[in-house]
């Protein structure tokens, strides 16, 4: 999936995806968001049933035209699995049930905030979770999404990185959102997040760049980043090429507020 713009149902006049498609040649989406209706209870924004309503409606129509979609657990706001769900079994649980529901290309793991990024008991509860949902779904790639610096990964990000890796978690892709900086030059900020992440991967798994920069290969972007001579926003020049990206519009995702 080299492109998966967001799309949200939960408010606002969101496009039909298939106009979308038929006009950009799009032919991904990254559904948001899934959080709790109470409990470890998977639900569209907490409220909405994962069937027969809208966003089941917009991936019958993103498939149907040979589409693909990948789901977004979790955010910033709101009332999240990862602190609803006791266990990491429980979790894994809460998650099937959406693949279930779905059927996705890509599961991604939004996890922000203090009550699941700056909350080590519920960052190791989402990794535990995420091994169960693996081995139970091997050809559904797992993304983790985190906030970032200038220079890469805080202090919770490389934590986040380095306890994936000491419980041998099967993540395909580390992702980063590197667009509230509030600098004048996005492209540099991007690329030097980008270097961060790389890095941050290198130490804890003993990767080359090259490796580094293949899970190093998703990026969340809701201003542009693209320098001259760039052909997307995921191309940063010769040296910084990854392999995915997440697009937002200047609004911040197709039909709303992230």
């Amino acid at each position: 999936m080299p492109g998966a713009p967001y799309l949200y149902m939960g408010w606002g006049n969101p496009p039909n995806p298939g106009t979308v498609m038929d006009a950009t040649g799009v032919k991904s989406f990254t559904m948001a968001f899934i959080l709790s209706s109470g409990g470890c209870n998977p639900a569209w924004d907490g409220n909405r049933p994962l069937t027969g309503g809208a966003d089941a409606q917009a991936i019958s129509t993103i498939k149907s035209k040979g589409g693909s979609v990948q789901i977004s657990f979790g955010g910033w706001s709101g009332n999240k699995l990862g602190p609803n769900c006791s266990s990491p079994e429980a979790f894994a649980g809460a998650v099937q049930q959406v693949i279930n529901a779905v059927g996705p290309a890509v599961v991604d793991f939004d996890i922000e905030n203090s009550d699941e990024f700056e909350n080590y008991t519920v960052q190791d509860r989402i990794l535990n979770g995420l091994k169960i949902v693996k081995a139970n779904n091997p050809n559904v790639k797992v993304v983790v999404t985190f906030g970032t610096t200038t220079t890469g990964p805080n202090a919770h990000g490389i934590r986040l990185i380095n306890r994936s890796k000491e419980l041998a978690v099967p993540i395909d892709n580390y992702t980063i959102m590197p667009f509230d900086f509030g600098g004048s030059n996005i492209y540099n900020d991007t690329v030097n997040a980008s270097e961060g992440l790389k890095n941050a991967l290198k130490n804890a798994f003993g990767w080359s760049d090259a490796q580094g920069l293949r899970q190093d290969g998703h990026l969340r972007h809701e201003r542009p980043v693209r320098p001259a001579g760039a052909h997307h926003p995921g191309d940063l020049g010769p040296d910084h090429r990854l392999g995915q990206v997440q697009g937002a519009d200047q609004a911040g995702v197709l039909g709303g507020q992230p």
